[in-house]
């Protein structure tokens, strides 16, 4: 069991929600730079051109190893920092924050915290699959998301780390 805990606000899940939770996160985040950036847009020999291109090697891993996503992500940021790099430069860097902590006995900064709370806020609207129908169960983190979302937002307003037990 995954226990998020903030001064008065909590929230718990299985480990495999949770892992879920998370990749779902990522395939929304990848989601949404391929649509509002584009991977193509940047001049050959700059920094920009080098982080999109292992940017756009990585989506297209996403669409290939589904369930290795989050091991992907925190292997692929470490061994590329400038990958952290270019998710900030997107408003996406939450995402590293989210996925780079251990399932037990960790902490969100309240910067983490801060950074996660702006990543929902842009890829929330990536977490709908099915537009007709808001209750499908391919929508339930959609559905969900404001119940992880309130943790992290005591963290930023009460200045307070958010727990992981």
């Amino acid at each position: 069991m995954v226990f998020l805990s903030c001064c008065n606000k909590n929230f718990d899940c299985s480990y495999t929600i949770w892992h879920n939770v998370r990749n779902m996160l990522i395939e929304a985040t990848f989601e949404y730079i391929q649509i509002h950036f584009g991977i193509s847009d940047y001049e050959e020999g700059t920094f920009e051109y080098n982080s999109m291109c292992s940017l756009k090697q990585y989506i297209e891993e996403i669409e290939y190893n589904g369930n290795k996503l989050l091991f992907n992500l925190n292997k692929y940021s470490s061994e590329f920092p400038e990958f952290n790099n270019l998710l900030i430069q997107f408003g996406v860097g939450g995402l590293c924050a989210l996925c780079n902590k251990s399932d037990n006995q960790a902490f969100y900064s309240v910067g983490n915290s801060y950074d996660i709370c702006q990543l929902i806020k842009i890829v929330k609207p990536f977490l709908l699959k099915d537009r007709k129908n808001l209750d499908a169960q391919e929508n339930w983190l959609y559905n969900c998301i404001n119940n992880i979302s309130i943790i992290f937002e005591e963290s930023v307003e009460k200045k307070e780390f958010v727990r992981i037990c």
